[in-house]
């Protein structure tokens, strides 16, 4: 008889058995062959969401230059073409004009003009059309919305725009044909023009625009810029690692090219990519691990299988040897039909892996190439894993058919033999613990940096390791657990309860497979339950700290300064206390560039409360009271509260007869926070009244008042003697005189200030990023000087953090309390500014209805610009593909575990109920029914996933604490702060409870399978 016909008849006598093997494998392989594909999508996914993650001053090459208008041409074009060699590139371009003042405005007006060819795709008319060029006056122009808004324009409104350098030149006459807003908020053009998101930008200046003109119309000299962007939409690995070269050179190129020979060529776009791609070839390997796990526990799944056909063809093998059949033949035998099992196995996989993907895919939002059927068949790691899976079911199926089948000569073991399989045992076991331990080591080592870089193949293996090491524990510790229950069975009264216990002690040592499966079943379902929890709570951290508080509020140009704005967002959040402003801007500090400043009012409450395991042991509100000394002097003169109105009366020395031409005074008050506002005042002799409630509600109050100041547009260009002057003889609030006695005029620089002598607040207080003081080598305690406000102050280190919320690095970070950076910048006294005063830009909110708040917010547009809402940047995290396609690989694999060790573990099964079907031939002469040896069975099968359950609980959590930094962290976003592991123990029980009762179910099915013992001995004999 032939190999074929031995085979076929092999098949035909065990159906239900080799059905049990391949479902099996085919069911290993298909998973292992879909993640594979799957994981080279998330991986993908993970490069566009590390990319959009990073700032887009780095993602882009900017090139910035003064332009002749003759020139223009010239530059575009090597742009174009230098920057060519980067595929998928798109070119952004715009001409900004020197500001000009604005006839008939403020002294401090100033219109920025500007071309853009680009701006119609990415910003919307709202009234009119975009400009074209005229050959006559005036210069049509669109206008920003917002700055439409505060100037007062419209449609067909005319303006001069007066020349600021040249006195004699005439104003420039323009006319508004448009009005615009932008569509498209995230176009790298508003890096170019960046005043185009508010329209008006309040500083030293009030800046108005950008005026968008036709092209050609700047006829001097202007600032040109170009951005070259790389849309992320289109990367995946391989083009973001080839783009990353491209722009190497083309920066290079750029820089070397005589058209830009004036120009400054920068960007960090090849570190962006680099680092995009980097982190998608991290995030691809991640998903080895489970796939790893997942091969483990299909290998003892189908060697269980694989025993149970062995022993059900037992006595086939003993006919056969019988018959003259050598161990040879037995064993090519076994290679034939595991070649037959593989082939088909795999083949069924990759037929079905494609269709899988796109499932798969469809779930996680994947779209492209990557869920495609073409594609998953075209991607060698989906070969190589099933490839692999294929050489290790041969390898398993052959083992297993050994150990259990009769294909060697049975001889007895003698003491010495098996003394050496004693020793085998223990040194194996020893090999393993030594392995895991050192895979607790790499995994430890590699928490530190799980967002950084790649991953090695030791750390790949880590996890394999460390569960493998966990496993041998839980295998010896299992049966010691058993026999302790055994000697409580043997007390009892029933032969069925010793006999269970006597079955489960004696033979719990020869269960490793089953309590195997159980375990990597338990230790996957885990994973996947940690994963799930972590990242949802490092996305909860995480956006919690890119926000810093529920609601970030930025203020749009008319509201900076306004003394009313601290109200409006105090009545939205429900609360002053619930409102919190800030200042930011970067500095410099010891040679580091883009260091995040933020001055905020630290006394509103908690609003912003960074995790406790930030502040290195400290408590915050400890270290939000070291921000605040306790013994500085007040500034100026206390209002009285529920004061509504000054009464001020003034006093001009105008030698020159100057008056009001161009002249613009202010009343400078500071509020409870400490935040400095200015109220008008005219250049006139007499009573003044000043309200401190309209147009907009009150200050926060105590207020005091700080002083006086008069600036004028050429001030700067007369003798401090022949300037006009303006003084307070008096101010009244109601009834009461305020005493003004130390009150005294100065000029600094060209500004006139009125003020009585501001004290010296001596350093400041500020809280320090600990990368940045390990880096400037100061400690808590040490005083460095820091440029803040544009004026050089000493600052005091009092206190350490981790990270800066909100901060542009987070480890590079400096906080200030907004009302002490206040006074030391009114305090300079430098030639640049009288009284300087800081403009909070944004406010942080943490309000008691957030509903409401957003409502209030959303109707003062005029004012309020972007509002970053915490739970729409968390809801956008939890929508990220890559945390989408984590979450379903991790089921995806979860599930399978749970159906490979059911197959196994009713493999399993099957073959104790086969074994037990002789020693069964007493207990029924003793009167022990079958249906009572049926039930001992399921006791013991149950007793088996009941203790492999209660260890598996430890195993699973102790598994995933170690193995979890490894697989999060791939949607591209900074971790920070740092991934903290969360275990949703309700769930970890639920699946611990699912997984036991589906296997006991199982059990229960089978084990009803054997008849009368007895009879079927006896049919045997008979044969």
């Amino acid at each position: 008889m032939g190999l074929v016909a031995v085979l076929r008849r092999r098949w035909r006598l065990h159906p239900s058995a080799m059905a049990a093997v391949i479902a099996t494998l085919m069911l290993c392989l298909l998973v292992v062959a879909s993640l594979r594909a799957f994981a080279g999508g998330i991986a993908d996914a993970s490069v566009r969401s590390s990319v959009l993650a990073s700032t887009e001053e780095a993602r882009l090459i900017r090139i910035s230059t003064t332009l002749r208008p003759d020139r223009i041409a010239e530059v575009g074009k090597a742009v174009e073409q230098l920057s060519g060699r980067i595929e998928g590139r798109r070119v952004y371009a715009a001409r900004v004009a020197t500001s000009r003042g604005l006839a008939g405005g403020a002294a401090k007006d100033r219109i920025q003009l500007a071309e853009s060819p680009d701006i119609a795709g990415v910003a919307r008319l709202t009234a009119g059309a975009w400009p074209t060029l005229r050959t006559d006056a005036p210069i049509p122009i669109a206008v920003p919305e917002a700055a439409a808004t505060a100037l007062g324009w419209q449609l067909g409104t005319r303006a001069g725009l007066t020349d600021l350098i040249d006195d004699q030149a005439g104003p420039l006459e323009v006319e508004v044909v448009g009005v615009y807003a932008v569509s498209d908020p995230a176009s790298p053009l508003w890096s170019l023009l960046p005043l185009a998101l508010t329209g008006v930008a309040q500083g030293d200046f009030t800046q108005y625009g950008p005026m968008i003109v036709p092209a050609a119309t700047l006829s001097t000299q202007t600032s040109a810029t170009f951005a070259v962007d790389v849309p992320p939409d289109g990367l995946n690995r391989a083009t973001a690692a080839s783009a990353a070269g491209a722009a190497d050179i083309a920066i290079a190129e750029l820089k070397a090219a005589p058209a830009m020979a004036n120009a400054t060529v920068r960007g960090e776009m090849p570190q962006v990519l680099r680092a995009a791609a980097a982190l998608g070839d991290r995030t691809d390997r991640v998903l080895y691990t489970p796939m790893l796990l997942l091969l483990l526990l299909g290998g003892a799944a189908l060697a269980l299988s694989v025993g149970q056909l062995a022993m059900l063809r037992d006595s086939e093998t003993r006919l056969l040897r019988t018959r003259g059949a050598s161990t040879g033949q037995l064993l090519l035998l076994a290679v034939a039909e595991a070649l037959v099992v593989i082939g088909v196995s795999a083949a069924a996989a990759l037929l079905l892996a494609p269709l899988v993907v796109a499932r798969l895919a469809h779930a996680s939002g994947f779209e492209g190439a990557s869920a495609s059927y073409r594609h998953t068949l075209q991607q060698s790691s989906v070969w190589g894993a099933v490839a692999t899976g294929a050489a290790l079911a041969l390898v398993v199926y052959l083992v297993a058919s050994l150990r259990h089948g009769q294909l060697r000569v049975e001889r007895d073991a003698s003491g010495r033999s098996k003394a050496l399989s004693v020793l085998t045992g223990a040194g194996l076991d020893v090999a393993l613990l030594l392995l895991g331990a050192l895979g607790v080591v790499q995994l430890r080592r590699y928490a530190g940096k799980a967002d950084q870089g790649t991953i090695d193949a030791l750390t790949l293996a880590a996890p394999v390791l460390v569960i493998g090491g966990l496993c041998v524990v839980a295998l010896r510790l299992i049966p010691l657990l058993a026999r302790a229950g055994s000697r409580w069975a043997a007390g009892g009264d029933t032969l069925g309860r010793a006999w269970a216990g006597w079955q489960v002690a004696r033979r719990m040592s020869t269960q490793a497979g089953s309590v195997l499966l159980v375990l990597l079943c338990l230790t996957m379902g885990s994973l996947a339950v940690s994963q799930k929890a972590t990242v949802d709570r490092s996305m909860v951290d995480q956006s919690a700290f890119e926000t810093g508080a529920p609601l970030r509020v930025a203020l749009r140009g008319p509201a900076f300064g306004d003394p009313g704005m601290p109200a409006v967002l105090a009545d939205a959040a429900g609360g002053a206390d619930r409102a919190m402003r800030v200042y930011r801007e970067s500095i410099d500090v010891g040679g580091l560039r883009g260091v995040s400043l933020l001055a905020a009012d630290v006394r509103a409450g908690q609003v912003m409360t960074p995790r406790t395991d930030l502040l290195s042991g400290a408590a915050w509100s400890d270290l939000i009271q070291r921000l605040v000394p306790s013994d500085q002097k007040p500034v100026g003169v206390e209002i009285p509260e529920g004061t509504t109105e000054l009464t001020v009366q003034t006093r001009t020395a105008d030698q020159q007869g100057f008056g009001d031409n161009g002249l613009t005074a202010q009343l400078v008050l500071a509020d409870a926070a400490g935040q400095w506002f200015s109220l008008p005042l005219e250049f006139t002799s007499g009573e003044q009244r000043v309200s401190l409630t309209a147009p907009a509600p009150g200050f926060r109050g105590p207020v005091r008042l700080v002083g006086l100041t008069l600036d004028g547009l050429y001030l700067g260009l007369m003798e401090e003697s022949l300037r006009p002057r303006l003084t307070m003889s008096s101010v009244t609030a109601g009834s009461t005189s305020l005493e003004l006695g130390t009150f005294a005029g100065e000029w600094r620089g060209a500004t006139w200030v009125f003020a009585p002598p501001m004290p010296d607040p001596g350093s400041v207080p500020v809280l320090m990023t600990r990368d940045l003081a390990s880096t400037t080598k100061v400690g808590v305690g040490a005083e460095l000087k820091l440029t803040m406000v544009s004026s050089a102050r000493t600052a005091k280190v009092v206190g350490l953090i981790d990270a800066l919320p909100t901060a542009t690095n987070p480890h590079l970070g400096v906080l200030a309390d907004l009302g002490v950076v206040q006074r030391a910048a009114g305090a300079s006294g430098d030639s640049v500014s009288g009284i300087r005063r800081l403009t909070a830009t944004e406010y942080w909110l943490d309000p008691v209805d957030p509903a409401h708040a957003l409502t209030a917010l959303a109707a003062d547009r005029a004012r309020i610009g972007t509002i970053i809402d915490r739970n729409d940047v968390l809801a956008a995290r939890q929508e990220s593909s890559v945390n989408a396609g984590m979450r379903t690989a991790m089921g995806v694999l979860t599930a399978a575990a749970l159906l490979l060790a059911t197959l196994g573990f009713a493999a399993a099964t099957t073959a104790l109920a086969t074994q037990r079907r002789q020693e069964g031939v007493v207990l029924t002469a003793l009167g022990y029914s079958p249906r009572a040896q049926r039930r001992v069975l399921l006791v013991e099968r149950t007793v088996v996933v009941a203790l492999t359950a209660v260890v598996g609980i430890g195993v699973a959590a102790l598994s995933s604490w170690l193995v979890m930094p490894l697989l999060v962290s791939g949607d591209g976003h900074a971790q920070v702060p740092p991934v903290v592991l969360a275990f949703n123990w309700p769930a970890l029980l639920i699946l611990v409870a699912g997984v036991s009762v589906v296997l006991v179910a199982v059990a229960a099915l089978l084990v009803r399978g054997p008849g009368d013992l007895s009879a079927q001995l006896r049919a045997q004999e008979g044969e």
